[in-house]
């Protein structure tokens, strides 16, 4: 009988620490994968930073070349370019 005892007891303490070790796991998982959604915001919100800085580059540079042009263009309609 105290064998049965001692066998019952070691299967009870596997199985314990066995379902620890697994909540241990899944809390891992739940950090890791609130980390990976975090990271994920910060890599989309850095993307759309660039692609605005992008386009505010994009349109300052045709606004200067349009400003450069129409001045051109007006001083040649008024004779007052030099060649």
């Amino acid at each position: 009988m105290s064998w049965i005892f001692i066998a019952s007891s070691v299967v009870f303490i596997v199985v314990c620490y066995g379902a620890f070790k697994l909540k241990q796991a899944n809390n891992e998982i739940e950090k890791i994968l609130k980390t990976n959604a975090a990271l994920k915001a910060q890599k989309d919100t850095a993307e759309t930073q660039v692609k605005n800085a992008e386009v505010r580059k994009k349109n300052e540079e045709s606004t200067i070349t349009r400003n450069r042009n129409e001045l051109i263009d007006s001083l040649q309609q008024s004779n007052d370019l030099r060649d």
